[in-house]
């Protein structure tokens, strides 16, 4: 998850059959920077958003909880 503004970081999260409470966290450090490198690899047009950018994207880790 990668949003383009803050948001709230608690949520409901619902599959077909399943449902689920999550929190979600900014990564920082060696953390944020393996999850973009991963996320640039999947869809480079992030490399062309963060290029254009006068900020780091930040990168959201969710999590159940």
């Amino acid at each position: 998850m990668v949003p383009q503004r803050g948001g709230h970081p608690g949520g409901r999260r619902a599959d077909p059959g399943e449902r689920s409470t999550a929190r979600a966290r900014t990564a920082e450090g060696p953390e944020r920077e393996r999850l973009w490198r991963m996320m640039t690899e999947l869809a480079p047009v992030y490399r062309t958003c963060e290029a254009r950018s006068r900020r780091q994207i930040p990168v959201v880790v969710v999590e159940r909880s």
